[in-house]
C-alpha cells in the first residue's frame, strides 16, 4: 500500500528559441520594424505578452516579410496559451523561409503543449535536419518522446546529444534526469540533476526533481533539503510543499508535514493529493474526524484516486466499520491500487470475511 501521494509528475520544460537578430536568409526588416522587434523582444523576455504582440504586429505592418517578427509573435502567443495563433505565426515564418529551423522547433513546442506529439517530433526532426547542432531541438524532441510516447531510451539519447553539443546545457541534464527518473534509474537521475545544479545553482526545477529522486529512494533528509531549496527559489510551488510534507511524514515529523500540506492546499485548493496526504497524517495522529473530511474531499476532487480510497478504507477500519472498509479497498483495487497485504490480513481477521 502507498499511504501517501508523492507529486511524481516530473516536469519537462519545453524550450522555445527566441530570435534576437536576423535569421538565416530572410529579408532584413527596415529600421523602424527593427525597433518594434527589439521592443517586442524586451517585453517577451519579461513575460509581458500583450505588449510584445503589439510591438511585433507593428513590425509586421511595416515589414510584412519579417520572419523574425512572425516567429517571435508566435512565441508570445504561446506564452499566452493561444496555441492556434502561435501555430499560424510559425507557419507564416516557414512560408517566408522554409529552411528556418527555429520556426520548426517553435512550432514543435506548440504541438507538444497541445499533446500532438507525432507532429511535434516531426517538427523537431526537421529542425535537426536543417541544423544538426541544434541542441534545443534535440532536448525538445526528447521531451516529446518521453512525455508523449513513453520512449524513454530515445529521450535519453536525444538529451545526451544535446549535452554533447552543449556540455553546459542545464535543462538538457534535467530533462535526461527526468527520463532516468521515469524508468527508476534514480542514481543516474540524481547525477544529472546535480550537474544541472552545478551549472545553474538557482535552477529550481532541478532541486525539485532531485528531491523527488531522493524521496523515491527513501532518503528523506536530502529530499527535505532539496524541496526546501526549491521553495526558497519558488515559494508558490504547491507540489514542493506536498513532496516535502511526504518526506516529513516518512520521518514521523507530523507537525511539519501538516504545515506543508496546509500550505499546499492554500496555494492550490484543487489538488486532491494534498488533501489525501493531510488526511493520512491526521490518521497517524489520531485525528479521525479531520482525516475523514480530508479523504472525502480528495475523492470528491478526484473520484479515481485509488490511494485516497485506500486511506479512507484505513479510516473505516479504525472505526470498526468493516463493510465500508471493504468497499473502499475494493474500489481502490478496481482502480489499480495495490493494498498492503498486512492490512488485508488484518481486515479479513477483524471482519471475518474473505474478499
Amino acid at each position: 500500500m502507498k499511504p501517501i501521494n508523492i507529486a511524481t509528475t516530473v516536469s519537462a520544460g519545453i524550450l522555445i528559441a527566441l530570435i534576437v537578430g536576423g535569421c538565416d536568409k530572410a529579408p532584413e526588416p527596415n529600421v523602424a520594424a527593427k525597433a518594434y522587434i527589439s521592443g517586442g523582444t524586451n517585453y517577451l523576455k519579461q513575460g509581458q505578452y500583450d505588449q510584445a504582440i503589439s510591438h511585433y504586429s507593428k513590425a509586421i505592418e511595416i515589414s510584412p516579410r519579417s520572419v523574425e517578427a512572425y516567429s517571435n509573435r508566435g512565441i508570445a502567443y504561446f506564452g499566452k496559451g493561444q496555441m492556434d495563433r502561435a501555430i499560424a505565426d510559425q507557419n507564416k515564418a516557414l512560408e517566408l523561409n522554409p529552411k528556418f529551423s527555429t520556426a520548426y522547433n517553435n512550432r514543435g513546442a506548440v504541438y507538444t503543449r497541445k499533446g500532438r506529439f507525432d507532429k511535434a517530433i516531426a517538427d523537431y526532426s526537421k529542425a535537426i535536419e536543417l541544423n544538426p547542432r541544434y541542441s534545443v531541438a534535440y532536448t525538445n524532441r526528447g521531451i516529446a518522446q518521453s512525455k508523449g510516447k513513453g520512449r524513454y531510451d530515445r529521450a535519453i539519447a536525444d538529451h545526451s546529444k544535446a549535452i554533447e553539443i552543449d556540455p553546459r546545457y542545464a535543462e538538457a541534464y534535467t530533462n535526461r534526469g527526468s527520463a532516468y527518473l521515469n524508468t527508476g534509474r534514480y542514481d543516474q537521475a540524481i547525477t544529472d540533476f546535480s550537474k544541472a545544479i552545478q551549472i545553474n545553482p538557482r535552477f529550481e526545477r532541478a532541486y525539485f526533481d532531485r528531491g523527488l529522486a531522493y524521496i523515491l529512494k527513501g532518503q528523506n533528509d536530502p529530499a527535505i533539503s532539496d524541496f526546501s531549496r526549491a521553495l526558497e527559489l519558488n515559494p508558490q510551488k504547491a507540489k514542493a510543499h506536498i513532496n516535502r510534507g511526504a518526506a516529513y511524514l516518512g520521518e514521523a515529523r507530523y507537525d511539519l508535514a501538516l504545515s506543508d500540506f496546509n500550505q499546499a492546499i492554500k496555494l492550490n485548493p484543487g489538488d486532491a493529493s494534498a488533501y489525501n496526504n493531510r488526511g493520512y497524517t491526521y490518521l497517524n495522529t489520531g485525528q479521525y474526524d479531520k482525516a475523514s473530511s480530508d479523504l472525502n474531499k480528495a475523492i470528491e476532487l478526484n473520484p479515481n484516486y485509488d490511494e485516497a480510497y485506500t486511506n479512507r478504507g484505513l479510516f473505516h477500519f479504525s472505526e470498526n466499520d468493516y463493510a465500508r472498509a471493504w468497499s473502499d479497498v475494493k474500489k481502490a483495487q478496481s482502480l489499480g491500487g495495490e493494498i498492503d497485504p498486512e492490512f488485508l490480513k488484518k481486515l479479513r481477521e477483524a471482519s471475518g470475511q474473505e474478499k
